[in-house]
């Protein structure tokens, strides 16, 4: 069984989440995310893993529809952190670690977002 690359990522959830749980570092956008909110994330990702697997012609719409959650996600938290810099009175600011992850997160998510996108309006399996 061959296994594509949006399967790879989505292979990848479980151990996403195990680091995130174990070391407390935000390795995919769910750090604007409460602990509650953070397990629905993940329990999402891996659903959207399980489709997939279920159902491999309907990959590409599912990466690109995660994706664009996953991309709203992370603007949003670059977003929020930027405004509660503005409003603190306290000196806070948008360090290395975050900047790593919105990069890397953001760069991976964007990859993702175009590569389903051309999957799906030029109907190529690459």
């Amino acid at each position: 069984m061959k296994i594509s690359l949006f399967q790879f990522y989505y292979l990848l959830t479980p151990v996403f989440f195990l680091i995130e749980w174990k070391t407390d570092m935000d390795i995919r956008v769910s750090g604007i995310l409460t602990e509650s909110q953070t397990y629905l994330y993940f329990a999402f990702c891996c659903a959207c893993a399980v489709i997939c697997f279920a159902k491999p012609n309907w990959e590409s719409f599912v990466a690109f529809f995660e994706s664009v959650i996953n991309i709203t996600l992370l603007l949003a938290s670059v977003f929020l952190t930027s405004i509660t810099i503005a409003e603190s009175t306290t000196p806070t600011t948008f360090d290395t670690p975050n900047l790593i992850n919105f990069l890397i997160a953001g760069s991976i998510l964007l990859a993702v977002f175009y590569s389903s996108q051309r999957r799906i309006f030029c109907k190529r399996d690459d």
